[in-house]
């Protein structure tokens, strides 16, 4: 996620990183990544957990993206209960119905 976001604070385009910092790999490493983004102009910073979708809401009100990437991983990773239809099905529904209800298009 933090390559990905600096490809694309470096290419010009602004930058919502939202992630709930879980302890899937050590929390420093995170910390470490994230800590020089927090000070580039264009990049923004939210911890919250993606299933939260009220949270996610909020955030597609407050934001008209351009594109949303989705980098999160819960499948088959150590740690993690395999849940593959069901955890993409519900993050991709309810970023298509935070989206939607903000006036912005979603596409998969």
């Amino acid at each position: 996620g933090a390559r990905m976001a600096q490809f694309a604070l470096h290419a010009g385009h602004e930058v919502v990183g939202l992630d709930n910092l879980n302890d899937y790999y050590d929390p420093r490493i995170k910390h470490h990544r994230l800590e020089p983004m927090l000070k580039t102009p264009g990049f923004r910073f939210i911890e919250m957990d993606i299933e939260d979708g009220e949270a996610l809401d909020r955030i597609f009100a407050a934001h008209c993206f351009d594109a949303v990437i989705n980098l999160c991983r819960s499948c088959g990773c150590p740690g993690f209960d395999y849940r593959p239809p069901r955890l993409n099905a519900y993050q991709y529904r309810g970023y298509a119905q935070s989206a939607g209800a903000h006036g912005q298009t979603w596409h998969s």
